[in-house]
C-alpha cells in the first residue's frame, strides 16, 4: 500500500475509525475508508487492498470526490463500511467478508467494483435505449390493430343485424302471404259447403213434403 507524504490542515476534531471505533488518522484514497493506525496496517497487508493509496485524514482530503458511496454498508457485517468488491458474488463486501462468507473468493477495490457496475449498467441501458423504438412500434401496430378489431367488430355486427333484418322482412311478408292465401282457400270451401248444404236441405224438403 503506497502511503502519501503528510498533508497540513490536520483534523481537529476527532473522526472514528470506518472499521472500528478507534480514532480515524488516515484515508483511503482508493475506498475512502477512514482509518486508525491499527486499521491502516490491516488494510496495507490485505490482499484486496495493498495497493490503495492512503494519506493522512485532514479537511482537505474528506473533500475528495468518491467514486463510490462512501457510506456503503456491508450487508453480513452492518458495524463495517464495504469496502472490497466480491467477483464471484458480485456485491459489496468488508474485510470480514474475506474471512467468512466470501472466503476464497476475487475481490477488487470498492471503487473499482462500482465502476464497473456503472459500465455494466450503461451497457444495458444502452441496449435498452436501442430497443425501446422497436417496442415502441410494435406497441403502435397493437394498438392499430386493436382499433381496427373494434372497428371491425361494429361493422360486422351491422351487417349482421341488416341481413337479419332483411331476413326477418322476407319472412314476415311470406307469412303474411301464405296466411292470406290460407283464408282465401278456407273461405272458398266454406262458400262451396254452403251452397251444397243449401242444396242438400233443399231437397230433403221436398221429399218430406212428397211423402205427406
Amino acid at each position: 500500500m503506497a502511503t502519501a507524504p503528510e498533508q497540513s490542515h490536520q483534523m481537529q476534531t476527532a473522526v472514528n475509525c470506518d472499521t472500528c471505533e478507534n480514532i480515524a488518522r488516515h484515508l483511503c484514497k482508493s475506498c475512502l475508508d477512514r482509518l486508525c493506525d491499527g486499521c491502516r496496517d490491516i488494510h496495507s497487508k490485505s490482499k484486496g487492498t495493498f495497493d490503495h493509496v492512503v494519506v493522512l485524514l485532514t479537511f482537505d482530503t474528506l473533500d475528495l470526490s468518491p467514486e463510490c458511496p462512501s457510506s456503503y454498508v456491508c450487508k453480513w457485517h452492518p458495524k463495517y463500511r464495504a469496502s472490497i468488491g466480491c467477483q464471484k458474488c458480485d456485491v459489496p463486501v468488508c474485510d470480514q467478508c474475506r474471512i467468512g462468507e466470501h472466503k476464497g473468493h476475487n475481490v477488487i477495490e470498492i471503487g473499482k467494483f462500482f465502476r464497473f457496475k456503472k459500465e455494466k449498467l450503461e451497457q444495458k441501458l444502452s441496449f435498452v435505449r436501442s430497443e425501446l423504438p422497436k417496442y415502441e412500434s410494435e406497441l403502435e401496430n397493437v394498438r392499430r390493430c386493436q382499433m381496427e378489431v373494434s372497428e371491425n367488430k361494429e361493422i360486422v355486427k351491422k351487417e349482421i343485424d341488416d341481413y337479419f333484418k332483411r331476413v326477418i322482412s322476407t319472412l314476415d311478408a311470406s307469412r303474411h302471404q301464405l296466411l292470406k292465401h290460407v283464408d282465401e282457400k278456407t273461405s272458398a270451401v266454406h262458400s262451396l259447403l254452403q251452397d251444397k248444404e243449401n242444396t242438400l236441405q233443399s231437397y230433403a224438403q221436398n221429399m218430406r213434403e212428397y211423402m205427406k
